[in-house]
C-alpha cells in the first residue's frame, strides 16, 4: 500500500490534478445540471409535504410509525440536497446556494447549515487525518488505529462492544446534531446568526407543534424516537462506508489527489443506490470535484478509474453489503487492538 501511495513532487502532484482537471471540463462535466436538480427538490418537497399532510389526516393513529419511517426517509434525503448546496452544485452563486441549504437544512430538517458546513469542508480538505479530519473524533467510539493505542480515547463505552454499538450510537445521532445546532447559533456573527437563528426555531416549533397536536403524549414519543432515529441511522451510514476502514495518516505531506482517492470507497451500484446515497456512492469522484452536480458522477468515473491506473493510484469500489460488512470488521478490529496497527497508518 505505501509503495501505491508514495509521495511525489509538489509541482508534478499539481500537475497530475490539472491533467485530470482539464479532461473533466472538456468534458462539460463541471456545468450545473438545473433539470436534474430541480426534479430532485421538486420531488423531495412532494414527499416531504405529503407526508406530512398524511400526518394530519391520520391523527392520533399508531399507523403513525409509518408516517414516522417515511420522514426519515425525506429528511436525510433532504440533508443529501443541503449537502450539495454547501458543495454550489446545484446553482453557480455561492449565496444563491446557501440560501437553498438554510431552506433545507435549518427550515426543513432542524441541522444549522453554518454549524455543519464549515465542519464538512475540514473533512473534506484532509479526509481520514487523524488529526484535522473532525469526522474521527467521537467520543464514544475508536475511529483509527492511534486512537486504539490510547488509553484515553473512549469515555463512556467498552471498546470491545463498539461494532455492536455503531448502529445503536447512529440512533441518536440526529438528535446530537439538533442540540450541538442550536449550542453553535451564539457563535455566529449577528447578521447571519439571525436568518440560522429565525429558520431553525421555525422547524422546531413547526415539527413538535404537529406532534403535541395531533398526537397523544406516548405515541409523540414513539414518533420522534422511530422518525429522529431511523434518520440518524440512514445519514449516518450513508456518510460511514466511504471513509470507515480506509487507510489513514497522521501527517500533512500527501498530495491532495492521492489523500482524496486513497482514503474514500465507493459503493457499486445503479441509480436506485446512488438516489438512495444522494449520490454519495461516487465518493471518490465527489472528492475530487466537490462542485460537480451529482448527476455527473456516474460519467466522469470511468475518467477517474483511466486516471487512477495511468498514476498508479488505489482505486476502491466494493458493494454496498461488503462496504458496510468492512466498517463493521474494521470497528470490531480497533477494539480489540492496544496498539497502533502501523500498516494502516499512512506516515
Amino acid at each position: 500500500m505505501e509503495s501505491a501511495i508514495a509521495l511525489r513532487p509538489e509541482r508534478e502532484i499539481q500537475s497530475d490534478y490539472i491533467e485530470l482537471l482539464e479532461k473533466v471540463r472538456a468534458a462539460g462535466l463541471l456545468k450545473p445540471r438545473y433539470g436534474a436538480y430541480g426534479t430532485l427538490i421538486a420531488a423531495n418537497v412532494a414527499l416531504y409535504l405529503v407526508t406530512w399532510g398524511a400526518f394530519v389526516l391520520l391523527g392520533d393513529s399508531w399507523w403513525q410509525i409509518v408516517t414516522a419511517v417515511i420522514l426519515a426517509i425525506s429528511f436525510t434525503q433532504t440533508a443529501f440536497l443541503a449537502h450539495d448546496a454547501s458543495h454550489s452544485q446545484i446553482l453557480v452563486s455561492r449565496s444563491a446556494n446557501r440560501r437553498i441549504g438554510l431552506l433545507h437544512a435549518n427550515l426543513a430538517i432542524g441541522i444549522c447549515y453554518g454549524w455543519w458546513a464549515p465542519n464538512h469542508f475540514r473533512h473534506h480538505a484532509y479526509p481520514n487525518h487523524e488529526q484535522r479530519d473532525p469526522d474521527l473524533t467521537n467520543k464514544f467510539m475508536l475511529m483509527t488505529w492511534s486512537q486504539a493505542g490510547s488509553h484515553d480515547t473512549v469515555r463512556y463505552l467498552p471498546r470491545r462492544v463498539q461494532a455492536f454499538a455503531f448502529l445503536p450510537l447512529l440512533s441518536f445521532q440526529a438528535v446530537s446534531m439538533h442540540i450541538k445546532s442550536a449550542l453553535a447559533i451564539p457563535g455566529f456573527k449577528p447578521r447571519r446568526r439571525t436568518s440560522e437563528a429565525v429558520l431553525l426555531f421555525m422547524h422546531f416549533l413547526a415539527y413538535s407543534g404537529m406532534l403535541i397536536a395531533v398526537l397523544s403524549p406516548w405515541k409523540v414519543l414513539v414518533f420522534f424516537a422511530v422518525q429522529q432515529g431511523l434518520f440518524g441511522i440512514y445519514l449516518g451510514c450513508v456518510f460511514a462506508v466511504n471513509h470507515k476502514g480506509m487507510p489513514t495518516y497522521d501527517n500533512d505531506d500527501m498530495d491532495f489527489v492521492r489523500r482524496q482517492v486513497v482514503c474514500s470507497r465507493n459503493i457499486r451500484g445503479g441509480r436506485l443506490v446512488s438516489l438512495a446515497t444522494g449520490g454519495l456512492n461516487y465518493q471518490i469522484e465527489h472528492h475530487l470535484f466537490p462542485r460537480m452536480p451529482r448527476s455527473n458522477f456516474r460519467r466522469v468515473r470511468p475518467i477517474v478509474q483511466d486516471f487512477c491506473r495511468s498514476k498508479d493510484i488505489p482505486y476502491t469500489e466494493v458493494g454496498l453489503l461488503g462496504s458496510f460488512g468492512q466498517v463493521m470488521l474494521y470497528l470490531h478490529r480497533l477494539g480489540k487492538i492496544r496498539r497502533p496497527h502501523a500498516a494502516y497508518v499512512i506516515r
